[in-house]
């Protein structure tokens, strides 16, 4: 033994020679047995660093060769020439906005869903209800009008040419994305401009703010980021929800109507998906490679992953200190000083690689997907790499601590990215069909009729990739949805499922219908509803 580990350590030193003699001793063997486990467990970590280095190497390669880059530079958008950019006057001015007696918490309800499908007129109540406050249309005024100089700043910066906040995402975790909630701030006071507008029936103005908010989304899409994507397509959806609002008001000439449905037909947000989970590659890249750095950033990372994590994915010994006294100091000590360095010295790298390689699979679903406008050519593909994440040994846990964390999952964004595509193609032709009515035509009988006087082409529902359905009813109204997020036609049905009476999204519904209007009973129970 003693030669061994002077070809380990090298002769001549004083720790040598010092561990020579020690193994001399006649509790060598006593040494030995509490050595070889350590040495047995440095070995098999070393394994593993060296199984994750050869694993990242791998994916890194195979990305690049698929077209991906990971230079922050090259990925970033170009930057706007100078006074192009409308996008700081759109923050400023969204900074300026102070909250009112109604906006922006309880703005006035759009498109409210009954439970059989059907949707209550927000412009043509007098009030509505929040929790334990009644509100009324003289509030919504009064707001905006403390705020009228805001409101229409932010209006003039969404006619600048380019709107856009530029990013560096070499920065990683640290990456500021400040400029989201100002944004998403901005849809609900723009929102209730167009509301008001119809309401007095000013339909001029109506369409100025319908257009600007119809703009919002372009303000993020050169981020190329999913939380981004995510709060487009928030912004999409509540414009979406307005836009149903001024179709039931009087008044359009069919110019304006024409106008308002370009702006719908410009929003893209398949493409764009894909387009982030590209951008997600490169955030991540860059946020392993600077916890990979610092053990500072890996401490910081970790912390603010666990505070989303749920009980029952937190170690369970960690519930074996909580009685003790400081058992939670103790428990983030052992986290922070013990675990966060044993992982990044084994296992970040197999963590890296596997971040990797899942966001590049879901990206290519998310082509895949916007190339033939169909969700359910991909739908379960994304559930079997769903499943097969969800299966993991108490190893797994070990390797991949930031798996576990459910509301960072990106197993969703490709199916969202397609039902905003589908609502877009709602919107579209629910404008076309009002056109239609507006020039005094009677509804058509299928959306082929309206080619290619009021569209291009008829829509197609991304969710299943077949045109989306339509019928013309009895009584002058129509029948317009999509199959919905599970692909099944239940043939128009806008009620929820298992008689969930609450539930408020048309995506929540067995099929995601256009609605027409509340009947009058409805009406009724909707305004008999809180305070």
């Amino acid at each position: 033994m003693g030669c061994v580990l002077e070809g380990l350590f090298g002769g001549g030193g004083g720790f040598t020679v010092f561990l020579v003699r020690l193994f001399r001793k006649r509790w060598r063997l006593l040494l030995l047995a509490g050595l070889g486990p350590v040495l047995f467990l440095l070995v098999l970590l070393s394994i593993e660093r060296f199984r994750g280095w050869v694993s990242l190497r791998g994916e890194r390669r195979a990305l690049v060769a698929g077209g991906v880059t990971f230079d922050p530079r090259a990925f970033a958008a170009p930057p706007a020439a100078p006074g192009e950019n409308g996008m700081p006057g759109l923050l400023a001015a969204a900074k300026r906005l102070n909250t009112g007696v109604a906006l922006p918490l309880d703005p006035p309800p759009a498109m409210r869903l009954t439970p059989a499908g059907h949707a209550v007129v927000g412009i043509r109540e007098p009030s509505w209800a929040f929790q334990k406050t009644r509100h009324r249309w003289e509030e919504v005024t009064a707001d905006l009008a403390a705020n009228r100089e805001a409101v229409s700043n932010a209006l003039a910066a969404l006619q600048a040419p380019v709107l856009r906040v530029a990013l560096d995402y070499s920065e990683g975790a640290r990456l500021a994305l400040s400029h989201l909630a100002p944004t998403k701030s901005l849809v609900i006071w723009i929102g209730a401009s167009a509301q008001v507008s119809l309401r007095a029936g000013d339909t001029h103005e109506a369409l100025r703010a319908l257009l600007a908010g119809t703009r919002l989304p372009d303000t993020l899409a050169s981020d190329q980021l999913v939380i981004s994507e995510l709060v487009r397509i928030a912004i999409a959806s509540i414009m979406r929800n307005r836009v149903w609002e001024a179709l039931q008001a009087d008044g359009w000439t069919d110019q304006d109507l024409a106008r308002l449905q370009e702006a719908w037909e410009g929003l893209h947000f398949a493409l764009p998906m894909a387009r982030a989970l590209e951008g997600e590659i490169l955030y991540a890249d860059s946020t392993y490679v600077q916890v990979g750095a610092s053990h500072a950033e890996a401490v910081r990372l970790l912390q603010g992953m666990r505070l989303f994590a749920s009980t029952e994915e937190a170690p369970v010994w960690e519930g074996w200190l909580e009685p003790f006294p400081y058992g939670k100091e103790m428990a983030d000590w052992i986290t922070n000083e013990g675990f966060c360095r044993l992982w990044r010295f084994a296992w970040i790298d197999q963590d890296h690689s596997r971040r990797l390689r899942q966001t590049s699979r879901l990206m290519e679903a998310a082509r895949v997907a916007a190339a033939g406008m169909s969700f359910a050519r991909v739908r379960e593909g994304i559930d079997a790499l769903e499943k097969q994440d969800s299966i993991r040994s108490t190893y797994d846990r070990w390797r991949y601590p930031f798996a576990a964390q459910s509301p960072f999952s990106l197993f969703g964004v490709v199916g969202k990215g397609m039902r905003a595509e589908a609502e877009r193609g709602l919107v579209v032709t629910a404008i076309a069909l009002k056109r239609c009515q507006v020039r005094h035509r009677p509804l058509p009988e299928s959306l082929g009729e309206l080619v290619p006087e009021f569209l291009k082409e008829v829509p197609v529902d991304p969710m299943d990739g077949r045109p989306l359905r339509y019928r013309r009813q009895a009584g002058g109204g129509f029948l317009l949805y999509s199959v919905g997020s599970d692909g099944v036609d239940n043939g128009g049905d806008g009620q929820p499922p298992g008689g969930l009476a609450t539930l408020n999204s048309i995506w929540e519904r067995k099929d995601a219908v256009w609605p027409q209007p509340a009947l009058p009973e409805e009406i009724q129970a909707y305004r008999a509803q809180g305070p």
